[in-house]
């Protein structure tokens, strides 16, 4: 019985001295999954973190890429549309200009125009001046008024 004391001594002072021993490694054990799953937990936020801040950063450069695209796009069309407006302004000043050389062409001709007229009607004035001296002169050679001479040729 001696020994059966003993061997229950034994397991029971093992008990004793390995249930906390073994709870306390099963503690440790438990913590050391428990701060490795915290230390994983851990990293993965930290590379979700950082995955979306580089997924923001890359939208936002897509975002400012685009912005420029289109920038670019529009100034395109407005150095287009300055262009067409400057070829209509060019066109305009081009009409103008040949609408002004047709005035003075204009006011040039109508000016030799006056100046032919006035000559025409110096020459008219200067040619009934000549033709009644020389109807005077007539008159005198002739000895008849102009109412005689007509009628001489009417009979």
């Amino acid at each position: 019985m001696t020994t059966t004391l003993v061997i229950i001594a034994t397991i029971l002072i093992s008990a004793v001295i390995f249930i906390p021993i073994g709870v306390t490694i099963r503690k440790k054990i438990a913590e050391s999954k428990i701060e490795g799953a915290e230390i994983e937990a851990k990293k993965i936020l930290e590379l979700a973190e950082k995955e979306a801040e580089n997924k923001k950063k890359e939208e936002i450069f897509k975002a400012k890429e685009q912005i420029m695209q289109e920038r670019q796009e529009l100034e395109k069309e407005i150095r287009q549309r300055r262009g067409e407006v400057q070829k209509q302004e060019a066109r305009i000043i081009q009409k103008e200009e040949n609408l002004d050389r047709k005035e003075v062409s204009l006011e040039n001709k109508e000016k030799e125009f006056e100046n032919r007229d006035k000559e025409i009607l110096e020459r008219e004035k200067e040619l009934e001046d000549i033709i009644q001296k020389q109807t005077e002169e007539l008159q005198k050679i002739s000895g008849l008024t102009r109412r005689r001479s007509k009628k001489n040729i009417i009979r």
